[in-house]
């Protein structure tokens, strides 16, 4: 008879199982859960987690299914707590950079990176990006240095592309 008292609000049991499925690697079936539980905090959470991983370890493919699964979260979550969707929306914005770096358009990752102010990419830009530095989320901090990596790889490649084939680059620092 115990079970009797989930029959009105199954939320908790929702819950639990959420958490357990997460444990057990089954990300996707975790963030529905948490949906269904009217918990898109922990949602988020699990899918920031999941992103910076995915990211680090530069798994591309596994990088877009989680962005996908992101993106639709975005569009269908109420009442997430608005730090971690923050981070959530960086994250995402953090992959489309790695995939630009990583299809060498160093142009469009330049101003990818320039628009998301977390990597300096002016001297004058150094000083105040440095002094917000604390107010990036700690899921978005342990990516950017592979950000900084890929990006500098691939500017560079276009720098030395530019150079070798004898075309004006459509980045300036090239030219100098």
């Amino acid at each position: 008879m115990r079970g009797l008292r989930y029959i009105n609000d199954p939320t908790e049991v929702i819950l639990r199982v959420a958490l357990d499925t997460e444990l057990s690697g089954e990300w996707a079936a975790a963030v529905g859960l948490f949906l269904l539980a009217n918990e898109p905090t922990n949602a988020a959470i699990l899918l920031s987690s999941e992103i910076s991983e995915a990211l680090r370890a530069q798994n591309q493919e596994r990088t877009v299914e989680l962005v996908e699964v992101a993106e639709e979260f975005k569009r269908v979550q109420r009442g997430c707590n608005l730090s971690e969707f923050s981070t959530l929306s960086l994250l995402v914005d953090l992959s489309v950079l790695f995939d630009r770096c990583s299809r060498e358009d160093a142009e469009q990752a330049f101003h990818i990176s320039k628009s998301l102010r977390l990597i300096p990419t002016e001297p004058e830009s150094v000083s105040v990006i440095v002094s917000e530095f604390h107010m990036v989320p700690q899921k978005v901090r342990e990516v950017l240095p592979d950000a900084c990596h890929n990006l500098m790889k691939c500017l560079v490649d276009s720098c030395i592309r530019s150079s070798v084939t004898g075309r004006t680059s459509p980045l300036s620092s090239c030219e100098n």
